[in-house]
């Protein structure tokens, strides 16, 4: 019954995991997200989880031209969100490293 109660547990735990499939995107402009943190950070286009970008780190994307929403989520840290206008051609390069607290979290923010 011990065991059963265990597997019970560990399969609870696993179906709470957030299991997020990233979403292909691509476009005539260009995301480059730097990542200075001690953590990997998830990045959000318009919503959509395009993939991660690991600690001290970088990562490219080719992505549509226009004002689209660039949100960045890093373990136990405020997350980053703000709209972004991208041009033909053209790379938003966005250097994020964890600052300050907001409450008891520290904070996403643009170097």
């Amino acid at each position: 019954m011990k065991y059963l109660n265990f597997f019970i547990l560990i399969i609870a735990i696993i179906s709470m995991c957030s299991c997020e499939v990233i979403e292909d995107i691509t476009g005539d402009s260009g995301l480059r997200i730097v990542n200075d943190c001690d953590d990997e950070i998830r990045v959000y286009f318009d919503d959509d989880y395009i993939g991660q970008v690991d600690a001290e780190s970088s990562k490219t994307w080719d992505v549509p031209s226009g004002q689209h929403k660039i949100k960045a989520t890093a373990p136990f840290s405020t997350p980053y969100e703000e709209t972004h206008s991208f041009i033909s051609g053209e790379i938003v390069i966005i250097e994020l490293e964890t600052v300050g607290k907001y409450g008891n979290q520290p904070v996403l923010n643009t170097i």
